[in-house]
């Protein structure tokens, strides 16, 4: 009587996933800063330095106003809206059964806000940074001597 009985090997898929996504991070770090720092060169080779440093700032500026204006209005409400929502008795089945998931979302109701404000703050600051130029323009605007019409 034979058995076909493989061994129990151990999972190997694990670390080779968590190696890849490392691999596969560090590579497009390096991608994007490769055209930081050709940015910078160039900026240098043209002795213009302070404008790359100038748009730099901005754009930073921006990242942290926009994201930080934009989580913290929509987590504000989200705090308040949760705050203020009704509390009642489940009275039938299926109010119940809510109440079941009620109480597993409970422990990582901060975990899942918190997250929710980074990944705000992430967007909305990646699309308030896009507007440098038209920021740069409007805190640099100087009068010219021709009227709007």
């Amino acid at each position: 009587m034979s058995f076909n009985r493989q061994p129990n090997l151990p999972n190997r898929r694990g670390p080779f996933v968590i190696t890849a996504v490392i691999v596969g991070v560090i590579i497009v770090a390096l991608i994007s800063m490769s055209g930081f720092y050709a940015d910078w060169l160039w900026f240098r080779s043209v002795s213009f330095t302070n404008v790359w440093k100038t748009t730099l700032e901005t754009k930073a500026f921006l990242f942290v106003t926009f994201g930080l204006a934009t989580s913290l209005i929509i987590i504000a409400n989200v705090i308040i809206a949760f705050r203020r929502r009704p509390m009642y008795a489940p009275m039938n089945v299926e109010a119940d059964n809510l109440e079941r998931y009620r109480g597993q979302i409970e422990p990582i109701r901060r975990l899942v806000t918190s997250g929710l404000a980074v990944a705000l703050f992430y967007f909305a600051g990646s699309g308030g940074s896009q507007l440098w130029a038209s920021w740069l323009l409007f805190k640099n605007s100087t009068l010219f001597g021709v009227k709007d019409p």
